[in-house]
């Protein structure tokens, strides 16, 4: 039988190690670093804005609110430049960064847009 969730929490909880991601060339961060401690289980997660498709504004707005879309697929930028447009630890060097001129950001998305539309979906100029 599989471990349940009380169970898993149980061996795991004093037993996380930290990923080898400070030794990556990439890693933005030097210093001690440590994981979080493991919360444990609950009977219900919350529930997730959107899920199913139920009241979610992602899923009804038109596809030229997006960057690139396809038959299956969707590609939105972030609202206003930041740091960063895509890339490795793109959430870390975003808060890290200073924003990039817009002038240039909507050039990079129009770069981004147009090079996925070359396989295949649409770019819409943002």
């Amino acid at each position: 039988m599989p471990e349940t969730p009380e169970q898993l929490h149980a061996r795991a909880a004093g037993a996380l190690r930290m990923p080898s991601v400070h030794e990556w060339e990439t890693f933005p961060f030097e210093g001690d670093l440590r994981v979080l401690p493991l919360g444990p289980p609950v009977a219900e997660e919350a529930p997730r804005r959107g899920a199913g498709g139920v009241d979610c504004h992602v899923c009804t707005a038109p596809d030229d609110d997006f960057l690139w879309t396809d038959e299956r697929w969707r590609l939105s930028p972030l609202p206003e430049p930041s740091g960063l447009l895509i890339g490795s630890f793109a959430a870390i060097w975003d808060d890290i960064l200073p924003p990039v001129p817009e002038d240039l950001w909507r050039e990079d998305l129009r770069t981004v847009a147009e090079a996925m539309a070359a396989g295949g979906g649409a770019a819409h100029v943002v």
